[in-house]
């Protein structure tokens, strides 16, 4: 049984150094919609953002973007996705885009990537393994209880 319902996908606004990043975009957003999966991501018309939205939109899914103000303002928002929200700093859209989703996942634009994700009082690094190519490469996750400060 899927109970992911909304699954949070973290990439870059950029189209990435290998063509093989984009082909892994389009192949997740047809994983998503085929299993009923919808797209939250962080609101950008740019790069594997963009990419990934559109995907989506075009084989018939949902897309809820979130986006800073300021970005707004510089007009790379995505104004054709299903559910646009607007928030005032990039930490309420890491929060906004936490309450959305029921999973995260990490699309790299470069190798040696690395991403911190906050989730639920539980800080992740997930490391992208240079040494494979695009096509096989492993995701190490390391996630420890985030102290109160």
């Amino acid at each position: 049984m899927n109970n992911v319902k909304r699954l949070a996908v973290y990439c870059g606004s950029a189209p990435g150094t290998d063509p093989l990043f984009a082909d892994a975009t389009r192949a997740t957003a047809a994983a998503m919609v085929n299993q009923g999966v919808d797209l939250v991501y962080g609101g950008g018309r740019l790069g594997l953002m963009g990419l990934i939205a559109d995907s989506v939109l075009e084989l018939g899914g949902h897309v809820y973007g979130v986006i800073p103000d300021a970005l707004v303002d510089l007009e790379v928002a995505h104004t054709g996705v299903s559910e646009l929200f607007h928030v005032p700093n990039m930490h309420e859209r890491k929060a906004k885009m936490t309450d959305l989703a029921d999973a995260f996942l990490a699309l790299p634009a470069m190798w040696n990537q690395q991403y911190v994700v906050d989730y639920k009082g539980f800080i992740h690094v997930l490391f992208i393994d240079s040494r494979s190519r695009p096509e096989r490469h492993r995701l190490a996750g390391i996630g420890r209880r985030r102290s109160a400060v």
